[in-house]
């Protein structure tokens, strides 16, 4: 078993990252010390060295995200293949701050993605029909799966008048896609299985939308005041 150093200097010449001097750190403990920083390695002063990058990540938060944006922006092409290749190493753990960064920041991803899809219509647009083309087997699953979904979301108070509100809103989606030459879906404003909500199938949460706006709404809680969509309706 190889001795341990009792000296910075033994632990140079050893090639060892640490060593041990047998005597309490400042904060009164007894562990080996770092040979790059001479720091203790003892649980506390791991932690007061947490403790300290939380301050200093704190004072320094605003401009490290504004650099950050400022660099992505500059160098968009090497920052989403820098974002692939991490995603491609663990995928697990990419979805999981993906989703803890949405958590934390839902109001602003979400006024973030309306006045992306308000400013970049014709883009929005051709997203959602590539997402369409390239995913016909999840699409499929979706329609299959449709019918229980409604079935589930359907209280005992549906009424004729919810029946009726809903045969004039596939009746209304075919005629506006005569007119305007593109398909237009039937929407549940509050998605019936959302993260964040799970709407009812009832009348008064119907609408109907281009078929773009919902393939790029899926089950976001977005557009789903009555008539907000119009905000979005390219001129």
């Amino acid at each position: 078993m190889t001795k341990m150093p009792k000296n910075r200097s033994e632990a140079i010449a050893a090639g060892t990252k640490t060593y041990m001097t047998g005597k309490p750190c400042i904060l009164g403990e007894i562990s080996e010390r770092s040979t790059k920083t001479k720091l203790c390695l003892c649980d506390k002063h791991k932690e007061a060295t947490s403790a300290n990058k939380r301050e200093y990540y704190k004072e320094v938060r605003e401009h490290r995200i504004a650099y950050a944006l400022s660099y992505q922006t500059q160098n968009k092409e090497k920052a989403r293949s820098y974002r692939d290749k991490y995603i491609e190493k663990d995928p697990v753990a990419a979805k999981a701050i993906a989703r803890a960064h949405y958590e934390r920041n839902r109001e602003l991803t979400i006024q973030r993605s309306h006045d992306w899809f308000k400013n970049n219509k014709e883009k929005a647009k051709a997203r959602a029909k590539i997402w369409a083309s390239n995913n016909r087997e999840a699409l499929t699953a979706y329609g299959r799966n449709r019918k229980k979904r409604i079935r589930a979301r359907t209280p005992s108070w549906f009424s004729e008048l919810d029946l009726f509100i809903l045969d004039e809103a596939y009746t209304l989606a075919v005629a506006r896609k005569q007119l305007t030459g593109f398909n237009w879906h039937v929407d549940h404003m509050i998605p019936l299985y959302s993260r964040t909500a799970s709407g009812l199938h009832l009348g008064c949460n119907i609408q109907v939308i281009p078929d773009y706006m919902n393939l790029m709404k899926q089950n976001k809680m977005m557009l789903t005041d009555h008539f907000e969509w119009m905000l979005y309706v390219q001129d």
